[in-house]
C-alpha cells in the first residue's frame, strides 16, 4: 500500500479516508451485531491515521513558509471535536426520539459530516477545467 499511496492525490485519499470512516459509523446504525461494531471500528480507526496525515500534509503544502498556525487550528477543531461529541449525546438526552437513542443520532450526524467533507475534498480535488490548456 505505502508503493502506490504517494501518487495519489492528497485531497482524494483524504476523501476515500472519510468515505470509509462514514460507513463505519453508519453500519451499526443499520445492523445490531457484534461483528458491526467490529467492522465499524477498523473502518474509522484504521482510516483515521490515512486522513490526519493527508490532512496534515495539505496544510504543509498550503502554508509551506509557516504552516504551525493552520496546523493549530486544525488540531484545536479536532480537539473541539472530541469534547462536542460526548456533549452532544449527553444534550439529546436519555430518551428515544423516531426509534433511535442519542447515540444512534449522534452516529447519524457524524455518517452525514463524514459524507459531506468526503464529497467535498473529492470535488475539490478534481483539476480546474479552466486550467487546462488544449494540446
Amino acid at each position: 500500500m505505502a508503493l502506490w499511496l504517494p501518487h495519489v492525490p492528497r485531497r482524494r485519499l483524504w476523501a476515500a479516508a472519510q468515505g470509509i470512516m462514514a460507513l463505519g459509523t453508519a453500519l451499526p446504525l443499520v445492523v445490531q451485531a457484534l461483528w458491526a461494531v467490529a467492522v465499524s471500528a477498523v473502518c474509522v480507526g484504521g482510516t483515521f491515521m490515512i486522513a490526519t496525515m493527508a490532512g496534515l500534509q495539505l496544510a504543509r503544502e498550503a502554508r509551506p513558509d509557516n504552516p504551525t498556525p493552520l496546523l493549530a487550528r486544525m488540531t484545536t477543531a479536532f480537539a473541539a471535536g472530541q469534547i462536542v461529541g460526548p456533549l452532544l449525546v449527553r444534550g439529546i438526552g436519555p430518551g428515544r426520539w423516531a426509534g433511535w437513542d442519542a447515540l444512534s443520532w449522534a452516529g447519524a450526524l457524524a455518517t452525514l459530516l463524514l459524507l459531506l467533507t468526503a464529497l467535498w475534498l473529492w470535488r475539490a480535488a478534481r483539476p480546474d477545467p479552466t486550467s487546462v490548456r488544449p494540446a
